[in-house]
C-alpha cells in the first residue's frame, strides 16, 4: 500500500481518482 501511495504521489491525477476511491 505504501509503495502504491508513492506511486500516486508522483502522478496527481492518480492520485485524486485514488483519494475519490478512499472516500
Amino acid at each position: 500500500m505504501v509503495q502504491q501511495a508513492i506511486r500516486v504521489k508522483t502522478d496527481p491525477d492518480p492520485y485524486e481518482a485514488f483519494r475519490l476511491a478512499q472516500a
